[in-house]
């Protein structure tokens, strides 16, 4: 959520810091993300200004949302990377 000058909340838009590169994410790199402790399920107060209505940030429900996306582009190419993740990964 953005946040007004008076504390109060504000409308916006809330993205991944993923979602500008997801092109060009290798499969390594992606499996790297997936086995990170630092990508936390909260992302409170870590968001980034990316513009006046506009924050990213990096949190689990972020690259969910994220990982959706490029799969629905390349699903073919999803399904192999995600029999390479560990069995123990983030639902």
């Amino acid at each position: 959520m953005l946040k007004s000058a008076g504390g109060g909340g504000e409308g916006g838009w809330v993205g991944s810091t993923l979602n500008q590169n997801l092109e060009k994410i290798s499969d390594q790199a992606w499996l790297k993300i997936v086995t990170s402790k630092k990508v936390t399920e909260s992302d409170c107060d870590k968001f980034i200004q990316a513009g006046q209505d506009r924050v990213i940030t990096t949190s689990i429900p972020q690259f969910a949302l994220s990982l959706t996306q490029i799969t629905n582009r390349y699903p073919e190419r999803f399904g192999r990377l995600a029999l390479k993740f560990p069995h123990d990964v983030d639902p």
